[in-house]
């Protein structure tokens, strides 16, 4: 069995999250490689955006936007799967 999991933070904010489990090799190996694409993706997005940020001017919407999602995005590590034993 594989068990798919995404990490991020760091030191006392270290977090590992468990998605799903599957029995299939392909499957964990496919799902990966999608999510670890599409968070590479976000993750030059959400730089983007905060680059471009006016910080000064609170009625900025994309502050709101990056200060909920960007976050989690750019904290988030990696995509990963583990071998599990079934008893």
């Amino acid at each position: 069995m594989y068990i798919v999991k995404y990490n991020g933070g760091s030191y006392e904010d270290y977090y590992e999250q468990d998605i799903f489990v599957t029995d299939s090799f392909e499957v964990a190996e496919k799902y990966v490689s999608k999510f670890n694409s599409i968070l590479c993706k976000w993750k030059l997005y959400y730089d983007r955006l905060y680059r471009e940020c006016d910080w000064d001017d609170d009625s900025d919407v994309r502050q709101q936007i990056y200060m909920n999602r960007g976050d989690w995005v750019l904290d988030t590590s990696k995509c990963y799967f583990e071998v599990i034993e079934v008893r």
